[in-house]
């Protein structure tokens, strides 16, 4: 295991934190809000909200968001079942296509700003952005959004673990209410002060989490820390009944999840939760491929996104990042890959879990890929009726497939989990998949295809 505790006297020497801050969190702030007001820089209820905000962690906003912006939101949010591989949604370990797990409890919509307006109207609202404004000192840039139909019933924890940028505490959230919240529904919950504990550092000095080196005990010992804080400094639980338009702005440090929902059959708890940072501030997926566009939203604000590519060229409606779990999983270097031309007459149907290939002649499949590939290795799992052979063809130099440019692995009836590598020297930017029987049905499950570009 690998942490430590980080005690108040290994700060900066400005801020609380040796990772730095905001100006909110430089120590002795409250100063520079009287004096920001003197100067006629902040108005006095700019002021109250900074103060409580500098004390407390969080600051609520009544009435951020008018009733017919969050209409106008709901009823976009209702046609998702109706929409086709638009919005992603997510859970803790997995993410896949919206329509399929809509009424999943355990799921919420990822990044649902890129593909609606409304959701930006919510995520900038006036008030939130002034706020946000004034403690960034800079335009604030929406890098997530997380669209909650039911409680998260997350544990408490701060964001900064999960939540990278660089500085790592130069970034807030936002909590909206899209409909008022009942007792039992899994509602927010805090620990108010929280954000001046003492903290806890992983591996490396690292303000966030690697599950691959830091593990599951260190993680364990975060969230003990926490609750072990909030106790030491007597901060009591806070519970948020918010109705339908509040806002709730939190610091990056503050301890916050969600309680478990208690009412049966699970109420809905509509929220719509964003991640922002200063502009000139870099949230880690900046530096993975191009998911670093930057785009001005309609009512001021700017926005970005880890699951669409906004670069001008690109189909804003499609995912293009990695989905582990979804109508069928194809992966490449972590951009989206879609199902291309069906081989004769073949049925492919697509399930949340697996893509189903009947055929009573010849049930091959072809798999476009978005990008030409080189040194390809794909894995899959194949669930078969017989015990057979499954023969992967790569295009050859003409633009066809053959014999050549093939290779098989066993299957047998039941589950077999397939690898293969294929080193030819050309790029490749489609594959067909065959299984060695004339005529049945098979599934294709969790298919990664990697490679050199």
């Amino acid at each position: 295991m690998t942490g430590e505790i980080l005690s108040e006297n290994q700060s900066d020497g400005q801020h609380r934190s040796r990772f730095g801050g905001l100006w909110t969190d430089r120590i002795g702030s409250e100063h520079e809000v009287a004096s920001r007001l003197a100067d006629g820089l902040i108005g006095k209820e700019d002021a109250a909200r900074l103060l409580f905000f500098i004390e407390h962690g969080y600051v609520v906003i009544k009435n951020a968001v008018d009733y017919a912006t969050i209409d106008s939101l709901l009823e976009e949010i209702n046609r998702i079942p109706m929409t086709t591989r638009k919005y992603v949604a997510g859970s803790n370990n997995e993410s896949c296509f919206a329509e399929a797990v809509f009424d999943n409890p355990a799921y919420r919509v990822l990044d649902v700003h890129v593909n609606s307006v409304f959701a930006r109207k919510v995520m900038f609202a006036k008030e939130i952005l002034r706020f946000l404004e004034i403690i960034f000192e800079a335009d604030a840039l929406a890098f997530q959004t997380l669209l909650f139909r039911y409680g998260s019933q997350q544990g408490v924890h701060q964001d900064g673990a999960y939540v990278v940028v660089d500085p790592p505490l130069n970034f807030a959230a936002s909590w909206v209410a899209l409909e008022d919240v009942v007792e039992g529904a899994g509602e927010l919950i805090y620990y108010a002060g929280s954000h001046k504990n003492e903290e806890f550092i992983f591996g490396n000095n690292r303000k966030h989490f690697q599950i691959n080196v830091d593990g599951i005990p260190a993680h364990d010992a975060f969230l003990g820390h926490l609750e072990a804080q909030a106790e030491k400094h007597n901060q009591p639980r806070t519970t948020f009944l918010a109705n339908k338009g509040d806002a709730l702005i939190w610091a990056a440090d503050l301890a916050h999840g969600g309680t478990v929902a208690t009412k049966s059959p699970q109420p809905t708890r509509l929220s719509l939760v964003t991640h922002y940072c200063p502009v000139d501030a870099r949230p880690s997926y900046f530096d993975l491929d191009d998911f670093n566009s930057i785009i001005l939203a309609e009512d001021g604000g700017k926005y970005a996104s880890s699951w669409y590519d906004l670069r001008p060229r690109a189909e804003l409606d499609t995912p293009v990042r990695k989905v582990d779990k979804e109508y069928f999983a194809l992966k490449v270097n972590g951009v989206k890959a879609e199902i291309g031309s069906r081989i004769n007459e073949t049925s492919v149907n697509m399930h949340p879990e697996f893509l189903e290939i009947i055929s009573d002649t010849d049930p091959a499949v072809e798999l476009v890929l978005p990008v030409s590939l080189k040194n390809l290795q794909i894995e899959v799992t194949v669930e078969s009726e017989k015990n057979e052979t499954l023969q992967v063809f790569y295009l050859n130099d003409a633009g066809g497939y053959d014999e050549a440019n093939s290779l098989t692995h066993p299957t047998t009836k039941g589950l077999t989990r397939v690898h293969l590598n294929w080193d030819g020297d050309h790029s490749v930017d489609r594959i067909r998949i065959d299984p060695g029987f004339e005529g049945g049905r098979y599934l294709l499950r969790n298919i990664s295809i990697f490679g050199d570009k």
